[in-house]
């Protein structure tokens, strides 16, 4: 089974200017997220869509590209959502990857199972339906968090675990700016280029979690007649799920002190305002509407780690990470 383009990595960003690389951080997806996977592809024997710049303060301007939405997508799971056999076969796993989404029961789509190990995303389990007779148990080293800007990590996929062959790939960190895409904007991505028989760059969000929002591929001319051309791959996130809204809003608010140890205090917020944090399972662990502009969170009872906050007011969505460190 060939998927679409499927979720590698989970990031946080710092940003030091406009100028300064994205510092890719380790966090994992929520629960709930969905995006739906859209292309152009043009294996034309023309390069209609151009290779990627390197470098840092880039813009990558795809907006004049028309895209067709392609048959999946994704949403995110937390382990306890799939079958206890895939729990157990999986001791490690810190979220699960649905593809193919729109099959009435969750077992019939094809889902892929992951956790991290030090700095390393790992992709333990790769299933295709419910009529498998097998499951490769596989252990890919899938993303290095913390990779330092221009620099090469290799990693490690099973082509097939059942095979035992393995196959080998760098994963350059190339390029930081802002990448438009139909009528959105990004402006905190880290593009990757990968060594394989073709050219592929892979395009991340990182605010306020890691998201591979987009790929480009260009498939050289290899002088034999063969077909050769360029693609584009878009994840687009959908709106209304625990994942991030692309659709642009001017709604804004402050959190602080952040990170956080007991009490965190949200600011700057229209008085009727839901309020609502989230673990990266997806759990919520707050949840209020506040009738002042300004409310204090009590934290004491949350563990360290990264939370999602969301404030929704009149149908528009902001969100932001809050860091928990005690």
């Amino acid at each position: 089974m060939k998927k679409v383009f499927t979720t590698i990595a989970l990031t946080g960003a710092t940003i030091f200017g406009a100028n300064a690389q994205v510092t890719l951080t380790k966090t994992l997806p929520p629960a709930g997220t969905v995006y739906q996977a859209k292309s152009y592809v043009k294996y034309n024997d023309t390069l209609d869509v151009p290779r990627p710049a390197s470098g840092v303060g880039v813009t990558w301007d795809y907006s004049a590209y028309t895209l067709s939405d392609v048959t999946g997508g994704g949403k995110i799971y937390a382990p306890a959502a799939v079958a206890v056999s895939l729990q157990d076969s999986c001791p490690n796993a810190k979220y699960v990857e649905v593809l193919n989404l729109g099959a009435p029961e969750l077992s019939w789509n094809p889902l892929s199972i992951y956790g991290d190990e030090g700095d390393y995303l790992i992709r333990y389990l790769d299933k295709g339906s419910s009529s498998d007779t097998v499951v490769d148990p596989i252990r890919d080293t899938v993303f290095r968090f913390n990779q330092a800007f221009n620099t090469v990590e290799r990693l490690h996929h099973y082509g097939s675990a059942m095979a035992g062959n393995i196959i080998a790939q760098d994963y350059k960190y190339a390029g930081s700016g802002t990448l438009k895409i139909e009528d959105k904007t990004f402006t905190d991505v880290a593009m990757f280029t990968v060594d394989t028989f073709n050219y592929d760059f892979y395009f991340f969000t990182v605010t306020p979690f890691f998201h591979p929002v987009a790929r480009v591929e260009i498939l050289p001319d290899n002088g034999n007649g063969g077909r050769w051309g360029s693609a584009l791959f878009y994840n687009k996130l959908e709106t209304g799920t625990s994942g991030i809204s692309e659709t642009a809003n001017t709604l804004s608010f402050n959190a602080f002190p952040n990170p956080a140890k007991d009490v965190v205090t949200i600011g700057n917020v229209p008085g009727g305002s839901s309020v609502k944090v989230t673990d990266i399972t997806g759990k919520t662990v707050y949840n209020a509407v506040i009738s002042n502009k300004q409310t204090t969170i009590n934290t004491s009872g949350f563990v360290n780690g990264v939370y999602i906050i969301q404030v929704e007011n009149n149908g528009t969505v902001a969100h932001s990470k809050l860091m928990i460190s005690k």
